[in-house]
């Protein structure tokens, strides 16, 4: 979640690019902790509960929906924000059929 906020440029990831959109990533990351301790556990190939398992799916679910609508409230209208598909190219500006950033 911080790669999202201030970005990361050895990963090609931009810093977000309005002060709101950072503040909703910021509140998107509360439950961070308790979702990497879970991942970490996986990873380690730790068994989850059922219990376990489905807290992790839901708070996952969660946050990558909270995601998109972080980025698509930077272009709520641009047709390329209303497809999933194409949301990750919409976030980092770029256009999905050259790789090239878009100019919306």
């Amino acid at each position: 979640m911080d790669a999202l906020i201030g970005g990361m440029p050895a990963l090609g990831i931009l810093p977000a690019p309005t002060p709101e959109i950072a503040e909703s990533l910021a509140s998107t990351s509360d439950d961070w902790p308790v979702i990497k301790d879970l991942l970490d556990r996986v990873v380690a190939s730790d068994p989850l509960t059922d219990a376990e398992r489905i807290d992790l799916y839901h708070r996952l679910v969660v946050k990558v929906r909270k995601v998109e609508e972080i980025g698509c409230r930077r272009h709520p209208l641009h047709p390329r924000c209303a497809s999933s598909t194409n949301f990750r190219f919409c976030v980092r500006g770029e256009s999905p059929e050259s790789g090239l950033r878009s100019q919306h």
